[in-house]
């Protein structure tokens, strides 16, 4: 007699086997990683309460080593689903790394605790030892570890203990190193929870801390990586009904996150090979690690607080990105500023709110040495002790002004008559007779001056004979040379506004176009034109751009010069003058442009003996081009 016997379903025995077994191993592995989360907590604590107990028994030796095992802090910062809310509200999550940086830091000693606050960090609950860097809050002065505070900023704009939000104070941050606040945002979107470990601050400080063995740490995290990966691969091999697939999928998805956090962990945790090649790295970058040496941070670079104040950057007090994605305003000081520390430093030493000092030459000095543009500052400038109402627009353009208007403290001559005597030794160059209005500078650009009548050739092109070229088309300008004024003077009576760029080279040229009634723009051949692109329908020169001047530096001024001129306007090269042998090589970086070529003259220089010189002047217009 034979006995039936009823065979269970495979799928009913894998809903009812399979799932309860799965659900059991995920719980076993949430317990196994909390009690390794436990284990590195008690770890931490016990083994800096020995170096503690250690220390204060020979203080002779602070860096007596301890037998502890110093495991990595590990801080977990939980988000919830309203901080995922908030975060698609608003992009600016926490304090931008740039503001962080900006809030003071020091070394804790354990005979100077600031303000009788507690020696443990309030965030990772881990005793200070001497010679930690710490960071404290500019409002309440609460400090912390340094990376333990900065960790929780970059998520909260508060203190941890009294919730205070510090206004964001001058930063002292590269430029380089500015990262938007959107950015942290985008990260917190991309993960749930945030994993910060202790193993950086401490290799910075590998000279009073001791090295972290994470062998039998990676071992176990191997391990549990290992079968996670194991438990997925199965789940995923079971065929199950549409049920069981739906919370299978889900745990499939659980296990997912859980081996994500773990392999962060396990990539935090140095090896044996890498650690040494990464105390290196940071040895060569980090400047905590060189404490003997100069910061790289510019604003440390300098002792003048007001300088420091004026290279960092600073923050927008709302914490919003503009449409540019700054989140702050930057300083255009360059490198050449650090050169010129003791220069730099003794133009921003000054009383705020007081007078400035008579400086100005030691100003100009920096900019013609590239320091360009300069330092703004909190002085009143000094002006003449007796000021003298300029005169009338007619009458200005064509007569001295007021000697009174002008202070004359660093100039050789003192008054305009000096400037205008022919028989001065004038102390100044490039302008020998500029200031003569009457004899010299009357007939300039209306009669030819220098024609050689052997030749009937002359390098003099007339404004009659330019605004003939474009008739009606030229309205604005540049002229970019040395001098008092009397091109912009001239094309003024042409209805054409043109702005003089010229420095104060051993005279008052600056003040001397203004009060002609004319627009004066103090810029050096350094400095990137402050005009937008395709603005200007002139650009003119004389007197400056010459043969002295480097090829290099004269494509990028012509370059330069091309971006803001408009498409068909005029580029006059006036009286430009070089030596015989090198006219070629400049006739072809003023080719390299591809203007048009309306005038285009080479005449021999006679006012001296040798003949090496030679006069070159071209009117030249810029093509349009295609946009790309």
């Amino acid at each position: 007699m034979s006995t039936a016997t009823t065979a269970t379903p495979p799928s009913t025995y894998l809903t009812n086997l399979g799932l309860g077994y799965s659900i059991a191993i995920a719980l076993g592995f949430l317990v196994l990683l909390s009690t390794i989360l436990l284990a590195f907590y008690v770890c931490c604590r016990n083994s800096r309460n020995r170096s503690r107990n250690i220390n204060n028994n020979d203080n002779d030796n602070p860096n007596f080593p301890s037998d502890g095992i110093i495991l990595p802090r590990i801080i977990f910062v939980a988000e919830e689903e309203d901080d995922l809310e908030r975060d698609q509200e608003s992009s600016a999550v926490g304090l931008d790394q740039a503001v962080i940086n900006s809030y003071p830091k020091f070394q804790f000693t354990k005979d100077g605790s600031l303000d009788g606050n507690s020696t443990t960090c309030s965030i990772c609950l881990c005793e200070y030892k001497d010679l930690e860097m710490l960071r404290m809050m500019p409002e309440c002065r609460h400090y912390f570890h340094l990376c333990c505070i900065d960790a929780w900023l970059k998520l909260n704009g508060s203190c941890p203990v009294c919730r205070n939000s510090p206004l964001p104070t001058p930063l002292s941050t590269p430029l380089s190193e500015v990262v938007p606040l959107s950015q942290y945002a985008e990260d917190r979107r991309r993960r749930r929870s945030l994993f910060i470990s202790d193993t950086f601050c401490n290799d910075v400080h590998i000279e009073h801390q001791s090295n972290i063995r994470s062998d039998q740490v990676g071992v176990t995290v191997d391990a549990i990586v290992q079968k996670i990966h194991k438990e997925i691969n199965e789940i995923k091999d079971l065929r199950m009904d549409s049920s069981s697939a739906t919370l299978s999928s889900r745990y499939v998805a659980f296990l997912a996150d859980m081996l994500g956090h773990i392999e962060s962990l396990q990539t935090s945790l140095p090896s044996d090979e890498g650690a040494h090649q990464r105390n290196t790295e940071i040895g060569a970058l980090h400047p905590l690690l060189r404490p003997k040496q100069r910061s790289d941070e510019p604003a440390d670079f300098f002792l003048i607080e007001e300088i420091r104040k004026y290279l960092r950057i600073k923050p927008n007090r709302l914490g919003k990105q503009n449409f540019m994605g700054a989140n702050g305003t930057f300083t255009s000081i360059g490198h050449a500023c650090f050169a010129m520390k003791k220069e730099l430093e003794e133009y921003m030493d000054y009383d705020i709110g007081e007078i400035c000092k008579d400086d100005w030459k030691l100003a100009q000095r920096l900019m013609v040495h590239g320091c360009d543009p300069l330092p703004r500052r909190r002085c009143f400038s000094r002006a003449p002790q007796l000021y003298s109402k300029p005169f009338p627009i007619n009458e200005s353009l064509w007569k001295l002004p007021d000697n009174r208007n002008v202070r004359w403290s660093q100039y050789r001559c003192k008054n305009f008559t000096c400037l205008a005597s022919n028989t001065t030794r004038k102390g100044f160059y490039k302008c020998a007779d500029c200031f003569n209005l009457t004899a010299h500078e009357l007939p300039r650009w209306i009669k030819h001056i220098n024609l050689y009548l052997s030749m009937n050739l002359t390098a003099d092109i007339l404004i009659p004979e330019v605004l003939n070229i474009k008739p009606g088309g030229i309205r604005i300008g540049l002229d970019f040379s040395v001098g008092t004024g009397t091109f912009a003077a001239r094309m003024r009576e042409f209805n054409v506004t043109i702005v003089s760029a010229t420095i104060n080279l051993g005279a008052p040229f600056n003040e001397m176009i203004a009060l002609r009634g004319l627009v004066p723009l103090y810029l050096t051949i350094n400095q990137r034109l402050p005009f937008f692109d395709n603005t200007l329908d002139l650009i003119h020169t004389t007197r400056f751009l010459d043969g002295w001047i480097d090829f290099v530096l004269l494509d990028f001024i012509l370059y330069d010069w091309d971006r803001v001129l408009r498409p068909g306007g005029l580029l006059w090269i006036d009286s430009f003058f070089c030596l015989k042998e090198d006219l070629n090589d400049y006739l072809e970086a003023f080719k390299m442009l591809r203007y048009k070529k309306h005038k285009w003259i080479v005449a021999p220089k006679l006012d001296k003996d040798d003949d090496r010189e030679v006069f070159f002047s071209a009117v030249l217009e810029k093509p349009p081009r295609p946009f790309r």
